[in-house]
């Protein structure tokens, strides 16, 4: 059923979560089960802690007054997840033709707990990779996400959500130097008013910046999603260790 080497769960599985989903009266269960009908590709999960992902959709719909509008089961979702028992869940992403399905589920995969879809398309990072020097594999971005995930950065989340049905092979990578990128976070998050409602993990991130030795080299890579939210994710030069992330509000 799971693969823990590589964290996928058969598409039959997911079918059937889709399906008890739809069945429990989810409206945006029905586009994930029909696109999962036909396939035999196993999907992609990650685990998190509950509380976080009720967060980060809470947060997204504070600060988007027009979200439930290119949505499906946003506040029943959030709702479910507040409402939730479960310290951790796993999830995976559906893609459709009109947007992204995500489905939560308990952490040993029986249970199916909650579903949402929003309409549209995120960028493919592959697609903006100028004055890139190098590329990571998709399947080892995820990797760093969830080591992320696991230390408690809530911004991680949300690019594990976008690489769990990306098709990118390769995300673009950039140099940076961290005492200027702890400078820029840090500025936004003291001078910006909304930084909270706009941003996530922004003071961490720029606190774990400044830290790092001032003549040091890092590289980073850049995760969009359909809610119109960046993710930038530093790793070390030797792309061996994941150092942090933050969560940006753009315009789409």
């Amino acid at each position: 059923m799971i693969n823990p080497n590589t964290g996928t769960l058969t598409a039959h599985k997911a079918l059937a979560h889709c399906r008890a989903l739809a069945q429990s009266g989810w409206e945006s269960a029905q586009s994930a089960a029909d696109g999962l009908e036909q396939s035999i590709t196993p999907v992609k999960l990650s685990r998190v802690k509950t509380a976080s992902m009720a967060g980060i959709y809470s947060l997204r719909l504070t600060q988007d007054s027009g979200l439930l509008d290119r949505t499906i089961d946003l506040e029943r979702f959030i709702q479910v997840l507040q409402d939730s028992n479960e310290q951790f869940i796993k999830f995976y992403s559906v893609s459709t033709n009109k947007g992204r399905t995500l489905v939560t589920v308990s952490d040993d995969l029986e249970r199916p707990l909650a579903i949402t879809a929003v309409k549209g398309t995120p960028t493919d990072p592959s697609s903006v990779a100028s004055g890139a020097v190098g590329f990571l594999k998709g399947s080892r971005a995820l990797e760093i996400c969830e080591t992320l995930i696991t230390a408690d950065w809530e911004s991680a989340c949300i690019a594990a959500e976008s690489l769990t049905i990306s098709t990118s092979q390769d995300i673009p990578l950039w140099l940076a130097t961290p005492q200027t990128l702890g400078r820029h976070y840090a500025d936004r998050a003291t001078h910006d008013e909304n930084s909270s409602r706009m941003g996530i993990d922004m003071e961490r991130f720029s606190q774990v910046m400044a830290s790092l030795a001032p003549d040091a080299m890092i590289r980073i890579f850049h995760v969009f999603d359909a809610y119109g939210w960046q993710t930038t994710v530093a790793v070390s030069d030797d792309l061996a260790e994941a150092l942090g992330c933050v969560a940006i509000k753009r315009r789409l």
